[in-house]
């Protein structure tokens, strides 16, 4: 019995050291992969604006990128390239000129745009903003415009504006007598109308072709039956106010 027990343990060591034990594989090495720094994006180094005759060099700081290309806009034969892309030229040809230059980049499949300002000469800087405009005169037509300019052709001196306006308040006067009701003939507005405007302007010889132009309007007027009524009176004295007050 002992000798049969002795067997089988050695038989049970034995087939211990030939049984099916599960055996680690070796493992594979890991490829490592490529990674981008997030921190190294692509830029452009250079100047953004340099003066006339002087040259703009600009760089591609761009260390992660497989391929690149430069354009500019507006297109100008002064913009020069290198061999490796990884540089440009920019010159001027005098005159200011504001460029874009662009570069495209690729890298690990991405592509990226990159713009840059580049400015040739010295801008002149703005001028400051004038004084607003006075409004265009009010333009007249028919008696308003005519006694303007007969006014300026033909009444001298620098006394002319004054008097203008002076006469001026002379048939405002009178219009408001006639809307009033104080005035209700015709005659009277003519004799009142000429009283009145020799007293405003003591210059009479100055007005004398002014005056002969007007009365020559005024009855051509009356025969065409535009003054029979004191309403069309008042109607022709504003104009002629009118025209008074625009006298330069």
């Amino acid at each position: 019995m002992r000798r049969f027990l002795l067997s089988v343990c050695i038989w049970s060591v034995g087939m211990a050291s030939f049984g099916a034990v599960p055996q680690a594989m070796p493992h594979e090495p890991t490829k490592a992969v490529p990674q981008v720094d997030p921190h190294s994006e692509a830029k452009i180094t250079g100047p953004n604006s340099v003066a006339a005759g002087q040259l703009a060099i600009l760089i591609a700081d761009c260390p992660n990128a497989q391929s690149m290309d430069w354009v500019i806009f507006p297109l100008t034969p002064n913009f020069y390239v290198d061999s490796s892309r990884r540089g440009a030229v920019l010159c001027g040809d005098g005159s200011v000129k504001e460029f874009t230059v662009m570069l495209a980049t690729m890298t690990d499949g991405q592509l990226r745009m990159i713009q840059h300002l580049v400015v040739i000469g010295e801008k002149s800087p703005e001028p400051p903003p004038g004084p607003p405009q006075p409004p265009s005169p009010e333009p007249l037509d028919g008696l308003a415009g005519k006694i303007r300019d007969w006014t300026e052709a033909l009444v001298d001196g620098p006394e002319r504006v004054g008097e203008a306006k002076a006469l001026a308040s002379v048939y405002d006067s009178v219009v408001s007598q006639i809307v009033a009701g104080v005035l209700k003939d015709t005659d009277a507005i003519i004799k009142i109308t000429f009283e009145k405007s020799r007293e405003a302007i003591p210059r009479h010889v100055a007005w004398k072709l002014w005056g002969e132009k007007l009365r020559m309007q005024l009855n051509s007027n009356a025969k065409a039956g535009l003054l029979d009524t004191p309403e069309a009176h008042a109607v022709h004295w504003r104009a002629i106010s009118k025209g008074l007050k625009a006298v330069k």
